[in-house]
């Protein structure tokens, strides 16, 4: 009976702990991203089950292919990339809660195609050095659910705009 008590216990303490400190995230990934993402993202890397996915348009004359995650304050991103070729998604919204980034697709359809991310900081500027560095998040894509994304992780890097980008001295 006293084990069944602690049981009920402890099973009532879990379910009656707070979530108030959603910034403050533990869900067992080293330097977890909490940070904000607006502005201009660039997709440097893309892997799925931990093989690097090639980046490239699939054209005659072969380019390198940039995509763009652009995030707006009103929670809204957009999707572009310069190989030609029409995207199924481009755009939609999105939310975030600790480092968790949840883009909700747009595409012109009643099917709603939601992915979870998980955010993690690969690279960002040396404190030490104080040298402007490229700043780099790891999107770890499948959470809860069996999407599109599902077990891939898509490196971007943050794109500084030119009015923000620090002088260069001679």
């Amino acid at each position: 009976m006293k084990k069944l008590v602690a049981v009920l216990f402890v099973a009532l303490a879990f379910a009656c702990s707070s979530d108030d400190d959603v910034e403050n995230v533990d869900n067992g990934l080293h330097n977890p991203y909490t940070g904000d993402v607006l502005g201009e993202w660039k997709v440097v890397a893309v892997s799925y089950d931990g093989e690097e996915f090639p980046l490239g348009c699939e054209l005659e004359t072969p380019t390198e292919q940039d995509v763009y995650f652009t995030f707006l304050e009103d929670n809204t991103f957009t999707v572009e990339h310069n190989c030609g070729e029409e995207l199924p998604y481009y755009g939609g919204t999105y939310t975030k809660t600790g480092n968790v980034l949840t883009l909700i697709f747009d595409n012109d359809t009643e099917e709603v195609i939601q992915e979870k991310a998980h955010m993690v900081v690969v690279q960002e500027d040396d404190p030490e050095t104080e040298e402007v560095e490229s700043f780099v998040l790891e999107w770890r894509f499948g959470i809860g659910n069996s999407g599109m994304l599902e077990n891939f992780d898509v490196q971007v890097e943050k794109q500084v705009p030119l009015e923000e980008t620090p002088p260069v001295e001679d």
